[in-house]
């Protein structure tokens, strides 16, 4: 029996430190519990770069089959191919194994399963106690007999090429005009997306592409804020400018990004604040949960950062804001905007006409005092940059 830190079990999935609150044997008796509970035995699991994901995935995988269940590795994929595999094969349920946006000595499980050809969240929290019962069971999950048929109850299973054509199924290539794209490549996908693309490439005769690889071998730490500050912000601008990021940092923009529109409309320090769960941060701090507040007189406004693309299942509940006064997000779909809008919540989409723009209504709304944005956006953030990073 392993100590189960309760804590890590999550209204959306399950995060914790590793190893010290998510262990192989940690992950042993999750996976044991999510097959007791959902009654599902063929589960697809897909992980991340993290170090923890391959040993996690052991004790996930050595769970599954201690109860009969069998695992399709899809190998290290993004969380949407997860989703892709599951709406798209014979699967009832999957795995990804992340920690999301927390910093890199996090690990971390999002479990779904297809109910009605939907696929729904399985919270963290709504696993806990079936965790805690079969933790109880003296089951030792190094045992020799679990070791040898988890191997036997692993199938590899190859998604990318289905994923991909699906993708480019939404698109005629022919039609789109030349197009400048910028992306952020972390050093373990960087192999990964480059074949991807050259395949791409390759298939397509009628493509014109060329690759340039600047910086490989260069940690996305030492850029992610800025690599998303340029993307959500200065892509929106120039309509020949695409971008993206290939990386599991996102999360960590949300400070540079609310500081970068402050500046840019010359919003004062004394008119904002960034606190983690209520305590003010330090300058380089760039922790998962922070909170943005706009500041009027004595009043604060509360701000909600989400850069997941529209039809993420995790923004399902994101239009509520958890109480606050402005959302931020990359897209918005209409029925989002309109429920922001019934609800008197300010809000700004990044990725559409005018972009970031908006925020400019969001500071006269609120009577936060601010100037007009420059004519010159590049050369401000340019300044804006150096002063924050």
């Amino acid at each position: 029996m392993v100590e189960i830190n309760k804590n890590i079990f999550k209204s959306y999935d399950i995060r914790g430190i590793y190893p010290s609150e998510l262990s192989e044997e940690v992950a042993f008796a999750i996976g044991k519990a999510f097959v007791r509970q959902t009654g599902i035995k063929k589960i697809a699991v897909g992980q991340d770069a993290r170090i923890a994901s391959p040993v996690l995935f052991r004790g996930l995988a050595r769970g599954v089959a201690a109860q009969g269940g069998q695992i399709y590795d899809i190998g290290q994929v993004l969380t949407e191919c997860l989703y892709f595999t599951i709406g798209s094969r014979d699967f009832k349920a999957g795995v990804m194994i992340t920690a999301s946006h927390n910093p890199k000595e996090y690990g971390g499980f999002k479990m779904v399963k297809k109910d009605d050809n939907y696929i729904k969240i399985i919270a963290g929290k709504d696993l806990l106690d079936q965790v805690v019962k079969d933790n109880s069971e003296n089951v030792d999950p190094a045992d020799d007999k679990i070791l040898e048929v988890a191997e036997e109850k692993i199938i590899k299973e190859d998604i990318w090429h289905d994923y991909i054509n699906h993708v480019l199924s939404f698109v005629d290539l022919s039609e789109i005009s030349p197009l400048k794209i910028v992306i952020d490549a972390s050093n373990e996908h960087y192999d990964t997306l480059y074949e991807a693309i050259k395949n791409l490439v390759d298939t397509e005769h009628d493509l014109d592409l060329t690759l340039t690889v600047k910086f490989k071998g260069v940690s996305v730490d030492l850029n992610v804020s800025e690599s998303l500050i340029v993307i959500n912000t200065l892509a929106v601008k120039r309509s020949a400018l695409r971008g993206g990021l290939w990386s599991t940092a996102g999360k960590r923009v949300e400070k540079p990004l609310m500081q970068t529109l402050c500046k840019l409309y010359g919003v004062s320090e004394s008119n904002y604040s960034l606190k983690i769960k209520g305590k003010e941060i330090e300058k380089d701090d760039f922790e998962r949960e922070i909170d943005f507040y706009l500041i009027e007189g004595k009043n604060q406004y509360k701000c909600e950062i989400k850069l997941m693309g529209r039809g993420n299942p995790e923004s399902a509940d994101a239009v509520i804001a958890r109480d606050s006064k402005v959302f931020v997000a990359d897209k918005l779909s209409d029925t989002n905007k309109k429920q922001l809008t019934s609800r008197k919540v300010e809000w700004v989409e990044l990725r559409s006409d005018g972009g970031f723009e908006r925020f400019d209504i969001v500071l006269k709304n609120l009577k936060i005092p601010h100037t007009k944005l420059s004519h010159n956006v590049d050369k401000e953030l340019e300044i804006i940059f150096k002063e924050i990073f």
